[in-house]
């Protein structure tokens, strides 16, 4: 496929986007460890454009009572479950 025939079906190159391949291994297309280094030092960062508007939906951590039942595996969920917080976290709550 060349770049126009990609840019009629999906589009227009924009950043961000991976860059050409380095070959092909059957139909499979392959990046060297440089060019994928390259590509990524170079691509567009977090608040570049891309994600959910600013003030859609609720806020990323949702709090539950525990103990809970785990609605996928009935894996009762207790405060030892839980990853530890930082000691940080843990003096500035306690100032």
């Amino acid at each position: 496929m060349t770049v126009a025939e990609a840019a009629a079906e999906y589009g227009p190159v924009r950043q961000g986007d991976m860059p050409a391949a380095d070959g092909k291994l059957g139909n499979s297309p392959y990046w060297t460890m440089g060019t994928f280094r390259k590509w990524k030092a170079n691509r567009p960062g977090q608040g570049a454009g891309a994600g959910r508007p600013v003030g859609s939906g609720k806020g990323r951590a949702v709090r539950v009572k525990l103990p809970i039942t785990c609605p996928h595996c009935q894996h009762e969920i207790t405060k030892d479950d839980m990853p530890q917080q930082e000691a940080s976290q843990k003096a500035g709550q306690a100032a």
